[in-house]
C-alpha cells in the first residue's frame, strides 16, 4: 500500500534539509510569486521556492500575511504541509524574496 504525503512529509523535509545542508548549491526548480486566487480556495498570496516538480513534487511557502515558512510535499491529488523551523531554509527564501523584488 502507497503511503500518503503526510506519512511520507517528514522524512521527505529531512532529506531536503540533509540536502540544502551538504550541496553546495541549495537545489531549485524554480522561485515565483504566486497571486491571491491563482488556485480556487487560495485568498493569499505567496512565495513560492519549488525544488521538484511531477508526482512527487514538494516546495517552500512563505505567505503573505504569516512570518513562517511551510514546506509542501505534493503527490498525484495528495499533499501535506509542515511548518519549517530550521534557519537554513528562512535565509535562502529570504535571500530570494529579497532578489524577486528588487
Amino acid at each position: 500500500m502507497t503511503k500518503t504525503c503526510k506519512e511520507r512529509i517528514k522524512q521527505e523535509y529531512q532529506d531536503r534539509i540533509e540536502q540544502i545542508r551538504t550541496e553546495e548549491e541549495a537545489p531549485i526548480l524554480s522561485f515565483d510569486y504566486v497571486e491571491p486566487h491563482t488556485f480556487e480556495e487560495q485568498n493569499i498570496g505567496y512565495y513560492r521556492y519549488k525544488m521538484s516538480w511531477g508526482g512527487p513534487s514538494d516546495e517552500f511557502r512563505k505567505y503573505d500575511n504569516k512570518s513562517k515558512i511551510e514546506y509542501w510535499f505534493l503527490d498525484l491529488f495528495d499533499g501535506a504541509s509542515i511548518i519549517v523551523n530550521d534557519m537554513e531554509v528562512y535565509d535562502l527564501m529570504n535571500l530570494y524574496i529579497n532578489e524577486y523584488n528588487r
